[in-house]
């Protein structure tokens, strides 16, 4: 098998060599093209941004109930198809009517009854008192006509509300939604007996509007309180925008917006945190109560920074960095700090004048001094999705922020530069292949 060695070493060298080459006529090795490189360039352009917290938080209804009846019997009807919405004051339960429905027409009888007595009484203590105008009769019976007639109105209130109770009972033998919402599937069948204030029937939520409550950070809590507040004056009536994610949204997106209108009125001293409730209109409902959220709270005003598009953005181990031209036609790495992202464009917190000459295309081509030959184009914007109020902030990783600082943008990483990014002398990079070594046999 010996002379099977040399062909086998020859087509291997012949391969190694071939796929070090750079496509495009470039040099070997990987390294940057040879000659000045086409780039584009586009000056920083200035815009607005607000500086937001991203929070984790939970969906909660703004009413919800269990539904009880107020009065003991036999349920009859179940009037609504579980899972629909139900208006204020739609009828859900029904229970056996009769037995309510005689009570009222006892209660009415006896009512007029005591109407009848009363009317009597009344005319006995009248004709009873001429007459002892007129010197007929003693003093005890013109009292006893008058204590009958006063016990006579006493009863007919007394059967009065007895009437009004036995309606009400009547009334309350069909249960009626209290608000509008979304209701549950039934807890009890038609032919079971219900216990008044006792059996849960079904459950009921408003899904609009939706609360989205989350927990924020002592040093978030004093950064709104002095925007809202810059002077020390309290002003509980002024509403902060903040936005919603949803856990099927990229974490750029915050498709709904809202307003934080309610805070706990303490902080937890175990987390060290501030409950807060964010109102958001919902009214295709198609949010549930329960459901875990992202949301993106506003904590700065509005302010002006120079803002560069995302290619134009390199990454060397956590370090953001920009390829600027200067006047000799020549990159120069200049190291940046970025802020929010906002309509396409990445805002640069430190680091450019605005006077620069930023790559925005060619960049995987471009090293520290190299020479290129730059087009001026305008500054490129990314298409981002529909979002709530201001930027979309994401992390550095192209995550949300988290609640520990300002939200950032999400650049696109460059290749890192360093001793890892281009191949070893004589590992394989020449045609040639190995210089010294024997063929393997």
């Amino acid at each position: 098998m010996q002379f099977l060695s040399r062909p086998i070493f020859v087509i291997a060298l012949f391969l190694s060599g071939t796929g070090c080459a750079k496509p495009g006529g470039g040099p070997p090795g990987g390294g940057p093209p040879s000659g000045p490189v086409d780039v584009e360039v586009s000056a920083p352009v200035r815009g607005t941004v607000t500086d937001a917290e991203v929070f984790t938080g939970r969906t909660q209804a703004v009413m919800s109930a269990d539904l009880r009846c107020r009065v003991s019997g036999y349920l009859e009807k179940v009037l609504f198809r579980e899972g629909e919405d139900v208006e204020l004051g739609a009828p859900l339960f029904q229970l056996e009517l009769k037995p309510f429905e005689l009570a009222v027409r006892q209660a009415r009888g006896t009512l007029e009854q005591q109407k009848a007595q009363l009317k009597f009484n009344e005319a006995n203590y009248t004709r009873m008192n001429d007459t002892y105008k007129q010197g007929v009769g003693s003093v005890s019976d013109l009292q006893q006509a008058l204590s009958s007639r006063d016990a006579s109105a006493a009863a007919v209130e007394t059967a009065t509300a007895a009437l009004e109770t036995a309606q009400q009972n009547l009334a309350w033998a069909t249960v009626r939604a209290p608000f509008a919402g979304r209701i549950s599937r039934r807890q009890v069948d038609p032919g079971n007996t219900v216990a008044a204030d006792t059996t849960i029937l079904a459950s009921l939520v408003q899904l609009d509007p939706l609360y989205a409550y989350f927990d924020i950070d002592e040093r978030t809590v004093l950064r709104v309180r002095s925007r809202l507040a810059p002077n020390g004056a309290t002003k509980s009536d002024q509403a902060l925008p903040v936005s919603l994610g949803l856990s099927d949204e990229r974490p750029e997106e915050f498709s709904r917006s809202g307003e934080l209108k309610f805070t706990d009125n303490k902080v937890d001293p175990n987390t060290g945190t501030l409950r807060v409730w964010g109102t958001f209109a919902n009214p295709k409902r198609d949010l549930h109560p329960g459901l875990f959220v992202r949301v993106r709270l506003q904590v700065g005003a509005p302010r002006s920074v120079l803002m560069v598009a995302e290619a134009a953005l390199g990454s060397d181990q956590g370090r953001r960095y920009v390829y600027a031209v200067d006047a000799e036609n020549r990159a120069a790495r200049v190291p940046v700090e970025i802020g929010p992202r906002a309509n396409g464009l990445i805002a640069i917190e430190k680091g450019l004048t605005g006077e620069e000459r930023v790559i925005v295309r060619g960049l995987q081509n471009v090293r520290p001094k190299s020479e290129v030959v730059a087009k001026a184009v305008e500054m490129p914007r990314v298409k981002s999705p529909p979002t709530g109020a201001g930027p979309s902030p994401a992390g550095p990783g192209g995550g949300p922020a988290g609640a520990s600082g300002p939200t950032t943008g999400a650049p696109a990483p460059a290749p890192s530069e360093g001793p890892m990014s281009r191949p070893p002398a004589g590992s394989g990079g020449s045609p040639g292949g190995p210089k010294g070594g024997k063929p393997g046999r």
